[in-house]
């Protein structure tokens, strides 16, 4: 971002200037104000205002310029602002863009502020276009409703098109990121694709998206080869199998945030490994950076991770049924586990099961064969608990 400011207003500077002139001293009543930005604000300039300085941009107003700024540690901007004249201190003006509402790249702002982002993702997302470029990076914001439409097959089509004839003149969209990564990859330069937001951003359901588009774009690569069929077949069952480990890592490394019910609280890195003409071969995923301090701590309103839940729940449907789990082989490593999670739950101020534990326990339930082989390792039992998920 402070690369992209810096290029915005040119402030890379020739390493052999020519010799300076002496300037007149402007007048203190007409010299223009530089923000903490270093833009440059006149009279009749559209800006951001912000009335208070505690505020956030987010709640900043639109106003106009009514007097030149002035200059110097508390310099101040008299600006209209619904009618009403105020004055404010510098700190609180950034220009605004005027005319580039319906732009659909963050870097091409005239003015590349805070603000003006905000505004711009913020009319496209009312607008129901939930992505927006900055340069190489995609902003993308949760819809929080079904926008199944953006995923077609016709519309997977299109951006592999398009990115196969470098073809620039397609809205942005996650599709648009991964057909580009794919056509570098086949052509011999690795690619890493990063997924970084705050909880409930969607970055999961992100990483699905794109995991969807890449097994589409390697049957594509592979149709009318000899290997074609049988490629195909290979690509689906690494993508089903890291799409259905899903559900198991979200069990143990899921929970219940204040933003989100089903909030992944670790990092995963998934490699796909392709050969030179687009063949998808080999898949894996890691796990890294587990938030450990959630087993024994968890904020107000927040719950622990959700496999607790279910070590509790499949104990109490034991006992109901009469299966006791102190009766039953593998007896103590159960009772410790059940013991273990009560404690566990017992510091969180949120118990018992919550929708985004119910979704990651459905999804479970129903890929009961695909978790079993995950947590049976080795020829071993799985735990007592799976058999009741």
């Amino acid at each position: 971002m402070n690369l992209l400011r810096r290029l915005s207003r040119g402030s890379f500077s020739d390493p052999t200037p020519p010799p300076a002139k002496e300037p007149a001293p402007p007048s203190k009543a007409t010299a223009p104000a530089k923000g903490p930005a270093g833009s440059v604000i006149k009279e009749l300039d559209a800006v951001w205002v912000k009335l208070k300085a505690s505020d956030s941009w987010a709640v900043a107003q639109m106003g106009e310029v009514v007097a030149p700024p002035t200059e110097g540690p508390k310099a101040s901007v008299k600006v209209t602002v619904d009618g009403r004249e105020v004055e404010v201190p510098r700190a609180q003006v950034e220009l605004a863009c005027r005319g580039q509402e319906n732009s659909d790249d963050i870097a091409e702002l005239s003015s590349l502020n805070e603000p003006s982002l905000l505004e711009l993702v913020k009319t496209r997302y009312e607008a129901k276009s939930i992505y927006t470029r900055a340069g190489p990076v995609l902003v993308a914001v949760n819809p929080y409703t079904d926008v199944s439409q953006l995923y077609a097959a016709e519309v997977r089509e299109t951006y592999r098109h398009a990115a196969s004839v470098s073809d620039g003149n397609v809205p942005p969209h996650v599709y648009e990121t991964a057909a580009r990564a794919f056509q570098s990859l086949i052509k011999g330069k690795a690619q890493s694709i990063i997924i970084n937001g705050e909880s409930g951003a969607g970055k999961t359901e992100t990483t699905k998206i794109l995991l969807t588009y890449l097994t589409s774009a390697a049957n594509e690569s592979m149709r009318g080869s000899v290997r074609g069929s049988a490629s195909d077949s290979i690509a689906k069952t690494l993508i089903n199998q890291v799409i259905a480990s899903s559900p198991a890592l979200e069990t143990f490394g899921n929970a219940k945030t204040l933003r989100n019910d089903n909030s992944s609280r670790f990092g995963k890195f998934i490699k796909l490994h392709f050969t030179g003409d687009g063949e998808l071969r080999y898949a894996s995923i890691e796990h890294y950076l587990l938030e450990k301090s959630r087993v024994t701590t968890q904020q107000k309103g927040e719950q622990g991770y959700h496999a607790f839940y279910f070590l509790v729940a499949a104990a109490k449907a034991g006992e109901k049924s009469g299966n006791r789990c102190g009766r039953s082989s593998g007896s103590t490593r159960a009772s410790r586990s059940r013991s273990c999670s009560r404690r566990s739950l017992a510091t969180s101020s949120c118990r018992g099961l919550r929708r985004g534990a119910g979704r990651a326990h459905d999804a479970l339930r129903r890929r009961r064969g695909a978790a079993r082989r995950l947590l049976a390792r080795d020829g071993r039992a799985a735990p007592l608990w799976a058999d009741r998920l």
